[in-house]
């Protein structure tokens, strides 16, 4: 059964009409043009719909349920008789193989049986399916969280992210599909970053491959590890003075005062006194060759040193105003430590320069330098890399791409590997539940197959033959019948034929017959449709059926309609009916008073729906008061248009219809004539005699009326409408029938309440 139908995109249907909760019983009223047959056109074609059907759409309310869903409109009408000359036999049911009959029964009521067993297991996995889609939503809410934050970033946006940013699914799926990255889940955010930059330079139109960084490699350490610095350096031992300056302990000072001042003065630099050169010799005496050299060894050692300090030293500034080594921690803390030592280093040596019997002993750096170049040589492999990328800019965003993907499969790696262990043990229960429902189906297969050998014995087509034909003898049609042609053209095959009763000739007699005759015999072969098959190989279960049935009473006389009314209602509105489902449409007033007069169905198993058009169709609940007469309906017509609820084309025919018909029941025509003739003479509105032409030739198509209609003002012609009225002395009937307001004292005696049926 059919739980709700989505219109849209096709025909009048120019924007989304949805017709929720369908009943049982189901009966749409609406003007011609309105949009009823383009819904009957997509019912019918809804399993393989035209492209024009696309954005259309309808919900079963079981699924899992057969349905078969046969429709009478004018594509019926065309494809069973216009075009083709011969129809397809129906076959009926013959009640007299009594056996056969109870087989057939038995083996449904087994089958209703067998649907309920198997509900359970549909039911399991729709619920489980439900959990799926649940744990599926729960990853993707989490996962697209993270793809907020990172189309932020363009350079990802544009070049990662593009094509997989909507819908959720599209990305959690292009996640779900990566292999996880093996970086370390808290260097995830860095790696991240470092993909961002390396990406944009890439992208860069202007970029340039990178120069290495320099490394320290140094001979610091054979500086550093020299004796000298060790050694206590102090004069000649032999001079008159080593005994007393050993004694003094004051080796350096003395050394100073002979190597700095005593070439540069004739006073003692000791003592400020008088000295002669005797005394100098002896002085100097104290500095002999051996100190000498090994003071010059230990200025070449600390200059030396300070060359290759200041090297090191630009190269470590370097390093830390560098945008990706200034960044690295480890390289800071290294290149402090450096500088540190180097300072002390410098310091030191300062010392054993001027205090050259001082053993001192510096801090190694090598170790610090090695890790440090082991540092800035991983870099320069980045680089190396990096420059190689420049050279294969194309693959190298390929890669970067892979691993901005791995990355965030690693980020949800804990929440995915949840969520697949989830599904890996809901698709087993789905198994499983699709497995107990195949087992049952499997003895439901076989009950049908009961059945199809049963009606085998029991089908015939001269049922329907004979039934078509006594009701177009009953409805007092005569002069043609519908004919069995007896010669098969194919094995289990059989056709009808209209013909007359005369003759029966080869030409193609529905075309000659009346527009009336032609729906009459083709809803009658309908009916048989619904009440037999088309093949003897079918089941025509009408449980399974869902009949919708269009306007069947188009061109029909008038106690035809009623004829056709009482046999939908004994064949299709009935609360007792096997079939699934009924809808039927109309834009026949007095048709569906017939239908629903005397008709059984009542309260929660039926619904009624309007069908209005204005720019677009519209669809809505039609409550049992507003099923008015043909008068009151005119009325109706000219409140939609003036509400913008249907097209100004409908309004010429409702405006001549309520002013032929008021006036002549109030027998004033001659009084309507008068007010009609006078309001155009006296008025210079060229507007206003086009409406007296208006409401008595418009409602009448030709080419001229349809021109002048798509051109007039719907609410001038309105409000001249209304002066008829007012001009008569009836405005009162006026606003009574547009609920507008009536003074309290107007008396409302003369004022006819209704209109002819």
């Amino acid at each position: 059964m059919i739980d709700e139908i989505i219109m849209n995109g096709v025909a009048s249907y120019k924007q989304p009409v949805q017709i929720n909760d369908l009943k049982k019983f189901n009966l749409f009223y609406g003007l011609n043009g309105t949009g009823k047959t383009t819904l009957t056109q997509y019912l019918d074609k809804h399993d393989e719909p035209p492209e024009d059907f696309s954005q259309c759409s309808l919900v079963m309310v079981q699924p899992d349920q057969p349905s078969e869903i046969l429709v009478y409109n004018q594509e019926f009408i065309e494809e069973n008789f216009l075009v083709a000359e011969q129809q397809k036999g129906i076959f009926s049911l013959d009640k007299s193989n009594t056996q056969a009959l109870k087989s057939i029964s038995d083996a449904r009521a087994a089958i209703k049986i067998l649907d309920a067993q198997k509900q359970p297991f549909l039911d399991r996995a729709t619920k489980v399916n439900e959990a799926e889609d649940t744990a599926k939503n729960t990853l993707m809410d989490a996962v697209w969280e993270d793809k907020k934050v990172h189309e932020r970033s363009l350079v990802f946006k544009d070049n990662c992210m593009k094509g997989f940013l909507t819908p959720k699914t599209a990305f959690t799926d292009k996640i779900l599909g990566s292999t996880p990255s093996d970086a370390e889940p808290d260097a995830i955010p860095v790696e991240f970053d470092k993909l961002r930059s390396e990406l944009e330079e890439l992208c860069d139109a202007d970029v340039q491959k990178k120069d290495h960084h320099p490394v320290l490699t140094s001979n610091l350490d054979t500086l550093e590890n020299s004796p000298i610095l060790k050694e206590q350096i102090v004069g000649s031992k032999d001079s008159y003075l080593s005994d007393l300056i050993a004694k003094l302990n004051h080796s350096d000072w003395v050394n100073q005062g002979v190597t700095v001042y005593i070439d540069h003065t004739d006073d003692c630099p000791f003592c400020k006194r008088g000295m002669d050169d005797d005394l100098k010799q002896k002085i100097k005496a104290h500095i002999d060759i051996t100190y000498q050299a090994k003071r010059d060894e230990l200025n070449r050692l600390k200059r030396t040193y300070t060359e290759n300090r200041e090297i090191l030293q630009a190269k470590l500034d370097h390093y830390k105003t560098d945008p990706v080594l200034s960044k690295n921690p480890d390289v800071t803390i290294l290149v402090q430590r450096l500088e540190n030592s180097l300072n002390e280093n410098a310091a030191l040596i300062e010392k054993k320069s001027k205090e050259a019997s001082l053993p001192v002993e510096l801090t190694p750096t090598l170790v610090t330098i090695q890790e440090i170049d082991r540092l800035v040589n991983a870099e320069n492999k980045q680089i190396e890399t990096f420059n190689k990328k420049i050279e294969n800019r194309a693959q190298a965003i390929v890669d970067i791409k892979v691993k901005f993907w791995q990355l965030l499969r690693k980020k949800f790696d804990a929440e995915i590997m949840a969520f697949q262990q989830g599904t890996t043990q809901r698709q087993r229960q789905i198994a499983e539940a699709k497995t107990g429902a195949a087992g049952v189906q499997q003895q439901i297969d076989a009950q049908n197959t009961i059945i199809l050998t049963n009606q085998a014995q029991t089908k015939n087509v001269d049922t329907a033959v004979n039934r078509i034909n006594t009701r177009l003898e009953g409805f007092g049609l005569e002069g043609f019948k519908i004919q069995k042609i007896e010669t098969m053209q194919e094995q289990n095959a059989h056709f009808y034929k209209i013909a007359h009763d005369e003759q029966d000739d080869t030409d193609n007699t529905f075309k000659k017959l009346s527009e009336g005759e032609k729906t009459l015999i083709s809803f009658l072969y309908f009916i048989e449709m619904c009440l037999g098959v088309d093949g003897a190989d079918k089941d025509g279960h009408a449980g399974n059926r869902i009949i919708v049935i269009d306007d069947p009473i188009s061109s029909l006389s008038f106690n035809l309609v009623f004829d056709v009314a009482i046999l939908i209602k004994d064949l299709f509105l009935k609360p007792d009916t096997e079939y699934q489902q009924v809808l039927i449409l109309t834009h026949h007033l007095y048709f569906l008073h017939e239908l629903k007069h005397g008709c059984r169905v009542k309260g929660e198993q039926i619904r009624h729906f309007r069908v209005t058009k204005y720019r677009h169709t519209r669809i809505v609940d039609l409550k049992m008061e507003e099923i008015k007469n043909n008068y009151q309906c005119y009325w109706q017509v000219i409140k939609d248009v003036k509400e913008r609820k249907l097209s100004s084309v409908m309004l010429p025919n409702a405006m001549r219809n309520i002013l032929e018909h008021y006036f002549s029941f109030i027998q004033k025509r001659d009084t309507f004539a008068k007010v009609m003739k006078d309001m155009a003479a006296n008025s210079n509105d060229p507007a206003l005699r086009a409406f007296d032409r208006y409401v008595n030739r418009a409602s009448h198509s030709d080419a001229i009326n349809l021109t002048d209609t798509q051109e007039i003002d719907p609410e001038k012609f309105i409000q001249y409408f209304r002066s008829v009225f007012d001009k008569t002395g009836f405005i009162e009937h006026y606003q009574e029938m547009m609920d507008e307001q009536v003074p309290a004292n107007t008396n409302l005696s003369t004022v006819p309440k209704t209109g002819t049926k």
